[in-house]
């Protein structure tokens, strides 16, 4: 139709194995992404209601022109009227789809990477869990699956960004990167409890191999300054657990004691002179995340946190992000301040992880991904499959 002299189309994609209905909107020729504060993309049981839906939305879009400026839509799924600041162009997140979740990308950018292979979606189709992992040179993503079934352990694989997979998945969680990338570094324990619990390396080249870090290592951080490893160790027979340092000469000491908590997802600072660990008592019902200098001393509590998924440093190693009941927060470690940086109305924000130049903080909620830059969180997908762990190589 015809609308102050613009041409709006409203039309409406039937979304596979289904009998539901996505609107699409296109004005002058360009598809507009749906703005999630404004107007949501629904879902429809009838075709012609989402394709009335889309002309509406076009309407809108034309009596608000700050939206027509003009943009290519390279993802469907992707506003990109506000492009994210980020070396690569690229978006990589989880979305699931029936019983299988997929690796995808999203270009951010005109001149983003391209992307030569699928991150081994074929390979691995039909898992239904799986989880990304940015290196620090962030060129490869680690890519935890879980296989369906119970009591099967998690794999892990590497792939580079542009989606080619470069090693067999091998047994284990993963837990952190080397400081040089060139390996990963995964949880086992064939048990899942007390007994064999051994932390793996699994490098760029495929090579599978033992840490040689004492049995009931549940975590493990390699520093970037000279190579010693920061590492959890548990007692036998519990959870609880103890803080070590091994150094490169090979000596064990000991920065932390647990007294019946837990110590998980302790990791180095990029300067290598502050640590980051969550810490949780025995039944993991009340779960923290602490700041401690490199040498264990001044361990302070910064806030509260959601278990299960480590604090992520900022790229200049004075802040770390981590997810708390249903925001994201912020902890300052020089000004030792804590701050609320997307200040959620709904949903939970979890998984955060930040732009190369740390200006921006990816995280999901509400089964979408969204971004927060300058105090404002936005929406970014919006199509109806879940989504999760987005990272910015």
């Amino acid at each position: 139709m015809k609308y102050k002299g613009h041409t709006t189309t409203g039309t409406a994609n039937k979304v596979p194995g289904t009998d539901t209905w996505l609107p699409e909107t296109v004005v002058d020729g360009h598809v507009y992404a749906f703005a999630p504060l404004n107007f949501p993309r629904k879902t429809f049981d009838n075709k012609q209601h989402a394709a009335d839906y889309a002309v509406a939305y076009g309407i809108w879009i034309i009596d608000h022109p700050t939206t027509m400026e003009p943009q290519t839509q390279v993802n469907s799924r992707l506003s990109v009227s506000n492009p994210l600041t980020q070396s690569t162009g690229l978006l990589l997140y989880v979305a699931s789809c029936g019983n299988g979740a997929r690796v995808e990308s999203a270009r951010v950018s005109e001149n983003a990477l391209q992307t030569v292979s699928a991150f081994g979606n074929s390979k691995y189709r039909g898992y239904p869990q799986k989880e990304l992992y940015l290196s620090p040179n962030r060129k490869l993503v680690a890519v935890t699956i879980a296989p369906p079934g119970n009591d099967v352990w998690p794999l892990t694989y590497i792939a580079a960004i542009n989606g080619r997979k470069i090693t067999t998945a091998q047994v284990g969680t993963f837990i952190s990167w080397a400081p040089d990338s060139s390996k990963a570094l995964l949880f086992y324990s064939p048990t899942n409890g007390p007994g064999i619990r051994k932390m793996y390396a699994l490098d760029a080249q495929g090579d599978y191999y033992d840490l040689g870090l004492p049995n009931g290592s549940i975590s493990a951080d390699i520093s970037p300054l000279d190579g010693s490893i920061l590492y959890s160790v548990a007692s036998e027979g519990n959870d609880d657990s103890t803080l070590c340092l091994r150094h490169p000469h090979g000596k064990d000491t000991q920065l932390l004691k647990g007294d019946n908590n837990i110590f998980a997802w302790a990791r180095w600072s990029p300067r290598c002179d502050k640590i980051v660990v969550l810490k949780s008592d025995l039944l993991i019902t009340h779960c923290e995340v602490w700041s401690i200098n490199a040498d264990g001393t001044q361990a302070e509590k910064a806030s509260d946190v959601n278990w299960g998924y480590p604090a992520v440093w900022s790229p200049d190693g004075t802040r770390f992000a981590f997810a708390n009941a249903r925001d994201i927060w912020e902890y300052d470690t020089v000004a030792k301040s804590l701050h609320n940086v997307t200040n959620l109305n709904q949903g939970r924000g979890e998984h955060p992880s930040y732009s190369a130049d740390g200006k921006t903080l990816v995280f999901s909620a509400i089964g979408q991904i969204w971004k927060v830059e300058n105090g404002s969180a936005t929406q970014l997908t919006s199509d109806i499959r879940p989504k999760d762990y987005p990272i910015l190589p």
